[in-house]
């Protein structure tokens, strides 16, 4: 089956009663692993995929591909292909190969896995960013990465506690209903709420608002 003929099959099987739809889809390498998008141009759709699902079972690619066509032509369904597309998205990350490990990173990785995490979770690859203020980590499933702010270098408490935000990502996962992904589920915030340092948060958020008026200046 070629590409396109994927595409069209999973549009055919998501929304069986309607005319069919010009859709074409391609592989890229500029994605990074397990990303894709979706855009429209009046009736022709197009969809790119991230070259890494190209290895992967056709039947999790039609998952990804009616996820993304129910998000772009608001459609409120589910199907078995989609839980297929979210179950195997859950757990990628085990497979995903160690690759980057800044050293400062890990030590506190070190430290909060045996204090928070019994000691139990795999080391996923740990990398500092750009001196961002947007995002100041970020976890991705797909290449099991964890990526922080340079800019919290200045604080070490500040930079452990969001480490321990993103590692919550890589435990919980997320959850999903529909084409609804949730990453801050309950049992996400009781762990959250866990960390030693009760205004870790609003420290944070000072530490943030001090930094922007500063660079204002500049």
């Amino acid at each position: 089956m070629t590409p396109d003929e994927l595409a069209q099959n999973a549009y055919l099987l998501l929304q069986p009663d309607q005319e069919a739809r010009e859709i074409t889809l391609r592989y890229s390498g500029h994605f990074k692993d397990y990303n894709a998008n979706i855009s429209q141009r009046g009736r022709h759709i197009s969809i790119k995929l991230s070259s890494a699902w190209q290895d992967v079972s056709q039947d999790i690619q039609i998952g990804i591909i009616q996820y993304l066509l129910c998000k772009l032509l608001k459609i409120q369904k589910r199907t078995e292909h989609m839980d297929l597309y979210a179950s195997y998205l859950k757990h990628i990350s085990r497979l995903a190969p160690r690759t980057a490990t800044d050293p400062i990173l890990r030590t506190l990785f070190e430290d909060l896995n045996t204090e928070y995490f019994g000691g139990m979770m795999d080391m996923p690859n740990l990398i500092l960013g750009t001196h961002a203020l947007a995002t100041l980590g970020h976890y991705h499933y797909g290449t099991d990465t964890v990526t922080i702010s340079r800019t919290l270098l200045e604080d070490h408490e500040l930079l452990r506690y969001v480490l321990y935000h993103e590692l919550l990502h890589k435990k919980h996962a997320f959850a999903s209903r529909g084409t609804r992904m949730r990453y801050h589920t309950k049992a996400f915030r009781a762990d959250e709420a866990s960390y030693k340092d009760p205004l870790a948060e609003k420290k944070l958020e000072a530490f943030v608002r001090r930094k922007r008026r500063t660079w204002r200046f500049f």
